[in-house]
């Protein structure tokens, strides 16, 4: 009896140490690849370091708005072939022509600066988990989730690009208000709001909702603080652009980004990619507006009042700013998977309150365990959903290489004069405007810059280099880009074409062309002249074009022949 229940106490022990190690094995796991989403962040960022490169295809142009700033140029003025600014504001362009003074290159602190932000998202997203009362293992797992999102985000947080600053920021004001109740902070944080928007335009939704959460959740007094506070700052700071631009930095900052518009279309898209990509995410965030509006009713029923659930109403609200700005930045023409870092941040912390809130329910009901395997089983998932290979998204030999080469080329070109590289920047020996930004303000309306217009006309430049961003078959699809497609293919053909690496971040590249000046320009219907260029296009990619290496007499060649053969061909063809 005695030894028949020392054996039945021994495999009670057994079974209850195995039990004990397996539920501590499934806690570690979301811990594990939690590690392993920061290893392959850091994997990359070192990758990126180590090969210095301009890895997406804007990064070129942030340069040169750094330079510009640090040569004492205005950053906001009336376009022109040497520049026109990009949409986004000045903050990031002027903390990185700062930091690029101490440090004494510009493309090392345009990315010092993205990296620094990271790092510092980073820990404003443990601090928020933490004082919106998730356990620690739920904040680090939060952190986990962030890094992870790294992919979900097209790979962007260390990029030479505003977003990480702009996130920082809102961040940083949501700690403000969620850390104390004071009257002042609450001015502090509606400042911060405001030079958020300095960052990148989407800080206007988080102005908004979160003076709508602070009253909810702290009464109208906090609400009026914090939202004259962040409206004064948006509006003395545009003032001051607006006076001091002549009102260019209006035109940029404001006209500009609203031709964008909404593409309806894209919603679909967007909820069944984007959103149901961040499957945690989104439960989580329904979860977390559940629960704050639980709070919210409950604290108006009882009457009573409590810090972290007013901290959690408030941290709700911002959650929704930070959805709406996402949604709406992607559902805008060129909208990028960048734009779905603001609520993706936001979203992990949420996951770390919304699962300590979850598990300590079931804890209380006696199904602590299945849901602890529930909330292990969606983390991990998402994590592994989100899981890549560092080596492809870092820069590379190759990569840089291929930059080096596509530099020697333009010296080479630029032998016979000035040459006009439109989907790079700061890459020629004399600065001009980048693609983007052109189709951006042709877009609103704005003209052909009169110089870009008479140089191309004039044959100004020796060589035009456009990427394939640049093309299109008809002059419907063209759409903005036509006003300038239209005046460079009537003078400048194609006579070369360059294949390169292609690059780890931002939109998909392809081959680049270059143009050479015309022997008559062309007097053709668009339709005529799209037809002309895509037949170049195709003899300029023959294989035969490398047995000279002059460009420039294997052009005329080229120009020559795409003449016969359109002339030559019936007009009823809608191609060669």
């Amino acid at each position: 009896m005695r030894f028949g229940s020392s054996r039945d106490v021994t495999g009670g022990k057994v079974l209850a140490s195995a039990s004990a190690l397996l539920t501590c094995g499934v806690a570690l796991l979301p811990l594990v690849f939690a590690a392993n989403a920061l290893r392959m962040f850091f994997v990359v960022v070192l990758g990126r370091l180590s090969h210095p490169s301009q890895i997406e295809w804007m990064i070129g142009g942030v340069y040169d708005h750094v330079a510009r700033i640090k040569a004492g140029l205005p950053l906001y003025s009336a376009p022109s072939t040497e520049f026109v600014a990009f949409v986004y504001p000045p903050l990031y362009y002027r903390a990185s022509a700062g930091l690029a003074t101490l440090v004494g290159s510009i493309p090392l602190a345009c990315r010092l600066v993205a990296l620094v932000s990271t790092l510092g998202c980073a820990a404003c997203v443990v601090f928020l988990a933490r004082r919106l009362g998730a356990r620690w293992y739920f904040a680090l797992i939060a952190l986990g989730l962030f890094f992870a999102a790294y992919s979900y985000t097209g790979y962007w947080y260390d990029l030479e690009r505003c977003d990480s600053l702009f996130v920082l920021l809102l961040l940083m004001a949501t700690s403000i208000v969620v850390a104390s109740p004071r009257l002042p902070l609450a001015g502090v944080s509606g400042a911060l709001m405001g030079l958020a928007f300095f960052a990148k335009q989407p800080a206007l939704p988080f102005l908004m909702c979160g003076a709508l959460g602070l009253g909810s959740a702290r009464g109208l007094r906090q609400a009026l603080v914090f939202g004259i506070a962040g409206a004064a700052c948006v509006g003395l700071g545009l003032y001051v652009l607006h006076v001091g631009s002549g009102g260019w930095s209006s035109f940029y900052l404001l006209k500009v980004p609203a031709a964008h518009g909404l593409k309806l279309q894209l919603l679909p898209s967007f909820i069944g990619v984007d959103v149901a990509g961040a499957f945690l995410l989104a439960l989580s965030t329904i979860g977390l507006l559940v629960l704050a509006g639980s709070l919210a009713f409950a604290a108006r029923a009882a009457g009573t009042r409590d810090r972290e659930n007013e901290a959690i109403i408030f941290f709700a609200a911002m959650l929704v700013a930070s959805f709406i700005a996402s949604a709406s930045s992607r559902l805008h023409e060129g909208g990028w998977e960048n734009v779905l870092m603001f609520w993706s941040t936001f979203a992990s912390v949420a996951a770390a309150v919304v699962a300590t809130r979850t598990e300590d329910a079931a804890s209380a009901a006696g199904y602590q365990a299945s849901v602890s395997v529930a909330l292990t089983t969606l983390t991990v998932l998402q994590m592994a959903h989100w899981w890549y290979s560092p080596h492809q998204h870092s820069s590379s030999a190759e990569i840089a290489s291929s930059e080096v080469a596509f530099r020697e080329r333009v010296r080479k070109l630029e032998r016979s004069g000035e040459v006009l590289v439109m989907n790079r920047g700061n890459v020629t020996r004399v600065s001009h405007l980048h693609s983007m930004a052109l189709y951006d303000i042709l877009r609103a309306g704005s003209p052909l810059p009169p110089d870009l217009s008479a140089a191309l006309a004039n044959h100004r430049f020796a060589a035009v280099v456009i990427g394939d961003f640049e093309r299109s078959d008809s002059p419907s699809a063209l759409g903005a880009q036509l006003p300038f497609t239209r005046p460079l293919i009537s003078n400048y053909y194609v006579a070369q074409r360059w294949d390169a690496a292609s690059l780890p971040a931002g939109n998909p590249d392809g081959p680049e062309w270059v143009l050479l000046p015309r022997a008559h320009s062309l007097s053709l219907p668009d339709e005529a002249l799209l037809r002309r260029r895509a037949l170049e296009e195709r003899l300029a990619a023959l294989p035969w074009r490398e047995l000279t290496a002059d460009a420039r007499g294997a052009g005329a060649t080229l120009e020559a022949l795409s003449v016969r053969l359109d002339t030559t061909a019936k007009p009823e063809l809608e191609s060669p």
